[in-house]
């Protein structure tokens, strides 16, 4: 299911611009907006709220492990006057100590930032709170962003789900794939040094011609299961296929589905991609295109902007950038599959206000920018790319707007079972040189008996 449901996100963004005005008009800076020990502010979760003086959130891969985190801390303080508190979860113990804290229902932290399949996971039980009457940045956001954000979504997971429809999330980044072009190879083959080839086609008949040329014709990651997922869930939305039909069955088969495989198939079959691609990760293809010869390279968007070349030259000058090719005649398709990580606010937290401010500075423009120019995330909301600075500092900014204002996301039941199948599968089908339809018909077998 990767469709935004239209009166869902009507209805929210309505909300949003109601709130924003109520809450401008009625608190203070710094204030929770909650008397202390009430209720007051329409949560789902009767937790007694209190004035807050620090904020507590946990942050996802340790705060090391985003430079831009501080810079979001900073901002809440100076808006607020609250003062927040990392609370720092490896990214490995995430999901089991999250689970035990909300378990316990005291002590958790105000604030979880969580991959957004965890968010699920956890929000089946009803542990994070409904936030849409606080959060004043929604009209801003991607469509997939409101889409992944509101809950109940439409999986068995969530058939027993305790509270009403609504924000129980908010976005916090976004990550996407695209195809690079190294440009010296492609003028050495005898093509523009600003080539971009928008379809399979297109690039197959382009990998011929730098054949003449490298040995190396194209690279992507294919070594973990997150990496696999990443690549097969984009070409797939840009395939115009589905994992999982509308009553939320296995459904590989389709037309989009089963293309996606033949290209990622073909790619190395036909010798263009090399035998080990399994081997490879996104941290050792990325300097074979910006570095070496590698002719083309299907990789995370941010290496554009993020990637800093051993020489004096900028990204921009030795790459060419795009979304991820299409079939010939697919249409109208998304511009890739949306990797989300999210804010959640604890049910149990007792400055549920407080939580919902800084998630709304974390929405906001001007943070959205900062967590692009210094963390290399990208923003949850399309406007950042039109900020004079964003524009004079990051290539492509076109290409990058239209991947957030037209991705999809697929939601979709056993996710972590289903991504290591179709990963199995994959892997399986690479070493043994099986066809797309026999990749896909493996993967709905097994997809069926989950």
């Amino acid at each position: 299911m990767s469709m935004v449901d239209s009166h869902r996100r009507n209805l929210l963004r309505g909300t949003a611009l109601i709130s924003s005005g109520l809450i401008a008009g009625c608190m203070g800076s710094g204030q929770n907006g909650d008397g202390e020990g009430s209720n007051s502010g329409g949560w789902v979760q009767d937790t007694p709220q209190e004035e807050a003086d620090k904020l507590v959130i946990s942050n996802l891969n340790q705060i090391s492990g985003d430079p831009e985190i501080q810079g979001h801390y900073d901002a809440f303080e100076e808006e607020t006057g609250i003062t927040p508190e990392a609370f720092e979860i490896a990214e490995a113990d995430t999901l089991s100590r999250v689970r035990t804290l909300l378990q316990s229902q005291e002590d958790t932290p105000d604030v979880f930032d969580l991959i957004d399949s965890w968010a699920y996971s956890l929000g089946t039980q009803g542990y994070f709170e409904k936030v849409d009457q606080h959060i004043t940045t929604t009209d801003a956001w991607s469509d997939m962003a409101i889409e992944a954000c509101t809950w109940p979504l439409d999986l068995p997971s969530f058939s027993e789900f305790p509270y009403e429809e609504g924000l129980y999330a908010t976005p916090h980044y976004t990550k996407g794939w695209g195809l690079y072009a190294n440009k010296n190879v492609l003028e050495e083959a005898g093509l523009a040094r600003d080539f971009r080839p928008e379809t399979f086609q297109e690039l197959f008949d382009a990998l011929d011609q730098v054949q003449e040329v490298t040995e190396n014709a194209i690279v992507f990651p294919f070594s973990v299961g997150s990496e696999g997922r990443e690549t097969v869930h984009n070409l797939v939305q840009r395939a115009g296929g589905h994992l999982y039909d509308d009553d939320n069955n296995p459904d590989f088969m389709n037309d989009g589905f089963v293309n996606a495989l033949d290209f990622l198939l073909t790619l190395v079959e036909e010798g263009y991609a090399p035998q080990g691609v399994t081997s490879l990760s996104e941290g050792n293809v990325a300097p074979q295109v910006f570095e070496e010869d590698a002719a083309f390279m299907l990789a995370g968007l941010t290496h554009m902007f993020a990637y800093e070349p051993d020489s004096d030259d900028q990204p921009e000058d030795l790459v060419t950038f795009n979304l991820a090719p299409t079939p010939e005649g697919a249409g109208d398709t998304p511009s890739g599959d949306a990797f989300l990580v999210t804010h959640n606010v604890s049910a149990f937290s007792k400055h549920k206000k407080a939580a919902t401010q800084f998630q709304n500075i974390v929405t906001s423009r001007e943070r959205q920018k900062a967590e692009l120019l210094i963390a290399g995330n990208l923003p949850i909301r399309s406007d950042v790319f039109e900020m004079d600075e964003v524009q004079e500092e990051v290539p492509y900014p076109d290409v990058l707007a239209e991947f957030i204002d037209k991705q999809g996301k697929f939601i979709y039941p056993n996710q972590s079972e289903i991504q290591q199948v179709m990963y199995s599968a994959m892997t399986e089908a690479f070493a043994d040189g099986l066809s797309a339809e026999e990749t896909a018909q493996n993967i709905q077998s097994q997809a069926e008996d989950i």
